[in-house]
């Protein structure tokens, strides 16, 4: 083991439908590994550097949330926060994303004008640095821990709806959020509903 399965739910932002996101994640909340529900995506780095061994992280996203070393900034942003993990130098950062157009035609990139992450000649912080499309090149037996992101304002409804169910979130709106306490997977137990 040794991965971390970084998941933000505006990867099923373009999604029509929702088995995609119901059927992830009753596979992932299957996995008897302890997961972490954050609002905003770098707020989950300080769960990530809780991994005594990282060989491997997957960025389940929309966007790549990552940039050249070189431009990252003082404390985690949204668009860098994969930049401030610890153990990265030694590790693999591979950006999930929905579809091809994220990166292609810059949808979903964050490095803007400056220089490319996923190039083999820039300096990400991370051993290797890869883009993959779809959820299908995830090895879940090697995933250790799960942080999940829940974007209010990147988010739409239709596609994970049903995941919100699982989660226990009552309502979901930008900048409004009832949710779970953290949801314990180790002894299958939900937490009280907070309002954010």
């Amino acid at each position: 083991m040794g991965s971390y399965l970084s998941i933000d739910l505006d990867y099923w932002l373009d999604h029509e439908t929702r088995n995609s996101a119901t059927n992830f994640f009753k596979k992932v909340l299957g996995l008897n590994t302890p997961v972490t529900f954050v609002i905003e995506h770098e707020e989950l780095v300080s769960d990530m550097n809780k991994m005594k061994k990282l060989t491997r992280m997957y960025n389940v996203d929309y966007h790549s949330d990552i940039i050249a070393q070189s431009d990252k900034e003082e404390t985690p942003q949204d668009y860098e926060w994969a930049n401030h993990v610890n153990r990265r130098t030694k590790a693999e950062f591979i950006w999930i994303m929905p579809n091809v157009r994220c990166y292609a035609d810059s949808l979903g990139t964050c490095h803007g004008d400056d220089e490319n992450p996923f190039l083999k000649n820039i300096n990400s912080g991370w051993e290797s640095c890869r883009k993959k499309t779809g959820l299908r090149h995830i090895d879940l037996e090697d995933v250790e821990r799960v942080g999940v992101c829940l974007s209010p304002c990147f988010v739409t409804l239709y596609p994970i709806e049903e995941v919100l169910k699982m989660l226990e979130v009552s309502y979901y709106k930008a900048n409004q959020l009832v949710h779970t306490q953290p949801w314990n997977s180790k002894k299958r137990k939900r937490g009280v509903l907070t309002k954010i």
